[in-house]
């Protein structure tokens, strides 16, 4: 433990003349009077932490360690050592102790068995702390600071372990150092005697950022706060040196002056080199410039291999703020400054660099953590392997929301992109992230030159081509893909799309028939992901049918085989499906919740077009409830999403805004609404949204124009759309009746 600790002690190889002013009896600020902030949550967190006998305050230089304790300790009794006063000199940190303790003490006289002996420093510590014992009438904050200078093992280093491990009950020691201590704590640590500040802790948020601007240049342009805050990441000396730049400029010039905070030639620039580079040992340094080059890493030996690092190195350089925890605590990076400052060193070279990435690379290929061997082979420029780790693990990253590491091969030399495997795995990427036109484009390379279509990427451009609401084409490319023995996972998610699409026409003798080779297939191939868009087609036959517990039933089973192997796009469709068919059997609660649960799971998929559908049905049922303007909300966010992926289903929002419309009264907004729906769901015959927009606009011409709306209720009728069937026959029968023609009008209702 001894040799980790020492091994870490980085900015401890030497006192620089910076830390060497003296500071009697209590430090003075080392920052402009201007330039001082209250700080109420650093106060609140160094009472809490007083409370305990030791608190341990660590930070690298600059993170404000000194500052922030001395404006505290303001407000109560407080001796203060450092190590000027005695440095490292045991017999003269032990006559400095009893000196900065006598004037907080009722009895001053130091017992003879307290003088200082370097010879016997354990008698000498427990002499001043019997004496402390007596004499303190209440309680002390004994502040030793500049700990990271003592050695350990030393005398001196001796003096404040013994005086931690006897300190008497009203005695509360706060040690100060830029490493960890040089002795050990962790006996008392578990008897919870101690606790500790990190550098972290002392940072500024962006609400002192934007203070401290306002208190010194103002905050203008707007955004200066957190981009200071961000370029800085809080440490205190770098917000400092930022705000001694911006006194130098206009408020136009402050955005580009603060990102030029650690180039070389700024003062904070100068600061790093000195205080935090210079001052940390060689591999220390070599450790944070591995860690410039890979900017972000997950495992100690991705960085360490060659040298000679204790494996709490990262922790510890966490604690002093110059290294922070990345994707939820699972990696490591640099702080932005330091980060920035590495980006103008010429070392390592080229060559080495690139060898670093290599073995980095072997190192995650070992682990199985493809995304980050991708991202090293990339900057090691080993094109040939990128192409064969893509092929070989490209579509699980994609299953596993790598996404920013798959469309990093879209970098890859020409020669490398014209691999058609390559171009569908990119199509993958960007379609799960909802950049159709960028998918259909890699698709289309994929595809290029080729008769017949693979069934892996027949059904990815049929996705798309569905979304946009596109149905014969969709039928048009299962024509084209090679259905051999119709039992792969691909096979299936072609023939359930190809069922979707004639749901969406009406054709359910098409859909029986599609329904019931995916069955048959999905026997044959066994795998719950096939099960589930099964079920989901054989939902959406049973709602067609009117038989809504049969649909209801499949939905559930659709949704457990979709849990089971944690397929998150076809548990959201599910859902949105599944809310879509409870409002149209009369449950506009259940779609509610069903939508809401759609659209939170939607957050992770990302898909556009099924949180387009989500808001679309949960629009119908908040209308349905009453709740129109959160409905019309819904509605507006829909159409923009629909619009701006240029997709056919659009009707099916502007069809629901127009029934809102009619509910409100506004009967020139509705039709509008139903006429453009029509627009929309003409082509492609959409049987859903020509329903919708045409008993609505039968709905509302039926006093002004009786015969035009007749007529466009018997073609909605006509459409003999089984979910949509009752509302048309209801609207023609209501137009009849307006007609005079009473006994159409019971027709159509006894039908009904």
């Amino acid at each position: 433990m001894v040799a980790n600790r020492r091994a870490v002690r980085v900015g401890c190889t030497r006192q620089t003349e910076a830390t060497r002013e003296a500071w009697p009896s209590g430090p003075t600020p080392s920052a402009p009077a201007d330039e001082l902030i209250e700080r109420p949550s650093v106060g609140e967190l160094l009472d809490r932490a007083a409370k305990r006998r030791i608190c341990v305050v660590i930070g690298a230089a600059g993170w404000g360690k000194t500052t922030a304790v001395a404006a505290w300790s303001r407000s109560r009794p407080t001796a203060w050592l450092r190590y000027e006063a005695h440095e490292g000199d045991a017999n003269r940190l032990l006559a400095s102790l009893s000196g900065a303790l006598r004037a907080h003490v009722s009895v001053t006289a130091v017992p003879a068995t307290a003088v200082p002996n370097a010879d016997s420093v354990e008698s000498s510590v427990e002499a001043i702390c019997l004496w402390l014992q007596g004499a303190l009438r209440k309680d002390l904050v004994l502040v030793l600071d500049d700990l990271h200078v003592l050695q350990p093992d030393s005398a001196a280093a001796r003096v404040v372990e013994d005086l931690c491990q006897r300190a008497p009950e009203r005695l509360h020691l706060l040690l100060i150092s830029r490493c960890d201590l040089p002795f050990s704590l962790q006996r008392l640590r578990g008897r919870g005697h101690v606790t500790e500040i990190h550098a972290p802790d002392l940072a500024f948020d962006v609400a002192d950022v934007e203070t401290l601007l306002r208190k010194t240049v103002g905050k203008d342009p707007p955004g200066l706060s957190r981009q200071v805050w961000e370029c800085t990441a809080g440490w205190p000396s770098a917000v400092h040196c930022a705000v001694e730049m911006l006194r130098a400029v206009e408020p136009e010039q402050r955005q580009a002056a603060v990102g030029q905070l650690s180039d070389p030639g700024q003062r904070f620039h100068g600061y790093l080199t000195e205080e935090i580079i210079g001052a940390a040992q060689e591999w220390v340094q070599q450790l944070l410039r591995r860690l410039a080059i890979f900017g972000d890493v997950r495992f100690m030996t991705e960085i360490t291999r060659g040298l000679a690092v204790p494996m709490i190195a990262l922790a510890e350089l966490s604690r002093q703020g110059l290294v922070r925890r990345t994707g939820a605590g699972g990696g490591w990076a640099l702080v932005r400054p330091l980060r920035d400052f590495f980006e103008h060193e010429a070392v390592p070279s080229a060559s080495e660099r690139t060898a670093l990435h290599a073995t980095a690379a072997k190192d995650y290929l070992e682990r199985g953590a493809h995304a980050e061997a991708l991202r090293h082979l990339l900057a090691a420029g080993d094109h040939a392997a990128c192409v064969s780790l893509l092929v070989d693990h490209g579509s699980a990253m994609v299953e596993h929301d790598q996404l920013d590491a798959v469309l990093q091969a879209a970098n890859l030399p020409a020669e490398y992109l014209d691999d058609p495997r390559i171009q569908q795995i990119l199509g993958q990427a960007q379609q799960v992230r909802g950049q159709w036109t960028q998918a259909l484009q890699h698709f289309q390379r994929a595809s290029r030159d080729r008769d017949g279509l693979e069934p892996a990427l027949a059904w990815r451009v049929g996705l798309i081509t569905f979304a946009h609401g596109e149905f014969a084409e969709v039928q048009a490319l299962t024509g084209r893909t090679r259905l051999d023995r119709e039992e792969t996972l691909d096979e299936i998610r072609v023939l359930t799309l190809s069922a979707s699409a004639y749901r969406m026409t009406g054709d359910l003798v098409a859909l029986r028939r599609m329904a019931s080779r995916a069955r048959a297939a999905a026997r044959r191939c066994g795998q719950p992901r096939a099960w589930a868009g099964v079920h989901h087609v054989l939902a959406l036959l049973a709602a067609a049918e009117g038989d809504w517990l049969q649909a209801d039933t499949h939905c559930t089973d659709a949704l457990r085989c979709a849990e089971e192997c944690d397929d998150l796009l076809q548990v959201t469709w599910t859902r949105a499906c599944q809310a879509f068919h409870h409002f149209e059997a009369g449950a506009p609660r259940d779609a509610l919740a069903d939508a809401q649960i759609a659209l939170s799971l939607s957050e992770r998929c990302e898909n556009p077009f099924i949180i387009a559908h989500a808001l679309t049905t949960r629009g119908r049922a908040r209308a349905r409830l009453g709740m129109l303007e959160e409905a019309a909300a819904d509605f507006t966010v829909a159409i923009d999403i629909f619009q701006r992926i240029g997709s056919r289903f659009l009707a099916w929002a502007l069809c629901g805004l127009g029934d809102l419309h009619r509910t409100r009264g506004q009967l020139v907004r509705a039709q509008a609404a139903y006429e453009e729906a029509l627009i929309h769901a003409e082509p492609c015959h959409d049987v859903f949204g020509l329903s919708s927009a045409l008993t609505g606009l039968a709905r509302i011409t039926a006093v002004d124009d009786p015969k035009r709306a007749l007529a466009r209720a018997d073609q909605a009728v006509e459409l003999d759309e089984g979910v949509r069937k009752v509302p048309a026959l209801l609207t023609r029968g209501w137009v009849e009746l307006m007609n005079g023609d009473r006994q159409g009008a019971l027709a159509d209702a006894s039908r009904a």
